[in-house]
């Protein structure tokens, strides 16, 4: 997801939260403002986070999505 929330280069994969303190993504992307954009990040959704890691944790090594 794209989101205009400040994010540091040194900061890449924290949360990122909404303005309840819910965690809603894992940032994981800066554009820097020399690329030509400001305050322009993106992040992992919480929801795929949340399915990649239980798959990793059940131990599935699939490409595809989870069945």
């Amino acid at each position: 997801m794209q989101t205009d929330a400040p994010i540091s280069p040194g900061n890449l994969g924290g949360a990122l939260v909404d303005t309840r303190g819910q965690v809603v993504g894992l940032n994981e992307a800066h554009v820097p403002p020399q690329a030509g954009a400001e305050s322009l990040g993106f992040a992992v959704p919480a929801a795929t986070v949340v399915n990649v890691a239980d798959r990793l944790l059940a131990g599935s090594r699939g490409q595809g999505p989870s069945r």
